[in-house]
């Protein structure tokens, strides 16, 4: 019975992750990812949180590689979010 509770307590007490998770509570970096998500350099869904960093990194290499068109403010928020990821 003792070996069955901590087997439980150690499978209870792990998580997994994808990678690093963006959490909710950071309020520019919500608005940094939703301009970037409105001008179509982040593709995937933003109003899921936490988000995945791997994934809005992906987003943000691509748009970079790909040279895409957007305003100079918003080639400021791209910078600073590659920097950040």
């Amino acid at each position: 019975m003792r070996l069955l509770t901590s087997i439980a307590v150690l499978l209870c007490s792990t998580t997994t992750y994808a990678g690093p998770a963006m959490q909710p509570g950071d309020i520019g970096l919500r608005h940094d990812i939703q301009v970037l998500a409105d001008y179509g350099v982040i593709r995937g869904p933003v109003t899921t949180w936490p988000l995945s960093w791997d994934a809005i990194a992906a987003d943000l290499r691509h748009a970079h590689d790909a040279n895409i068109v957007v305003p100079v403010p918003v080639q400021q928020t791209m910078q600073r979010m590659l920097a950040r990821a």
